[in-house]
């Protein structure tokens, strides 16, 4: 992306794609902008509809500017990328389905408000700092068996009181820096 994308980004601006653009697309109905095949959604906005068929959300496509309560992935989707929705506060409510294989750092970082999270998936790890700053977060439950929780996954979610897991993990619970802990 170049900077003059960004600037009108973070602006707020609406954006509007001819035709014929030859890297991005924005399919009817979805408010967002994908890459060309469609499979990498990079930007989306307060009203976009996670498009069937979109493989990857892309870093930083949400920042900011998801305000649903509730967020449901598609099936489709296998990556979420870095920052993908940091700082989305009015999010409360996360699932995570079965296809998703890579979340990337602070993905769900700085979400306000988010309270639960159901992770249907196996993922290699929780990356660090993937819901740092999530206040409110109270309840996380891993329905397979993740390998590793990294290093400040869940830093300052000082409400966090339970993580549920099929299997035990490795994990270095200190460095998660969490007051106040249940493992079950």
């Amino acid at each position: 992306m170049n900077n003059l994308f960004k600037h009108f980004i973070y602006k707020n601006v609406v954006c509007f794609l001819s035709s014929d653009n030859k890297e991005f697309i924005s399919p009817q109905g979805s408010n967002a902008i994908l890459s060309k095949d469609g499979k990498t959604l990079i930007l989306g906005c307060r009203s976009t509809i996670l498009p069937e068929g979109v493989e990857v959300i892309g870093d930083n496509a949400f920042m900011g500017r998801y305000s649903k309560l509730f967020l449901r992935i598609p099936e489709t989707v296998h990556t979420i990328g870095c920052g993908a929705f940091k700082y989305c506060n009015t999010l409360f409510e996360l699932e995570i389905p079965q296809s998703v294989q890579l979340i990337d750092s602070e993905a769900f970082s700085h979400c306000l408000n988010l309270k639960t999270v159901l992770l249907k998936t196996s993922v290699d790890a929780i990356s660090s700092n993937t819901f740092s700053h999530s206040y409110n977060l109270t309840n996380v439950n891993l329905t397979e068996n993740d390998e590793k929780i990294l290093n400040y996954a869940f830093k300052r979610c000082m409400n966090l009181k339970t993580v549920q897991t099929l299997r035990a993990c490795r994990h270095n619970f200190y460095a998660t820096y969490i007051d106040s802990f249940s493992y079950k």
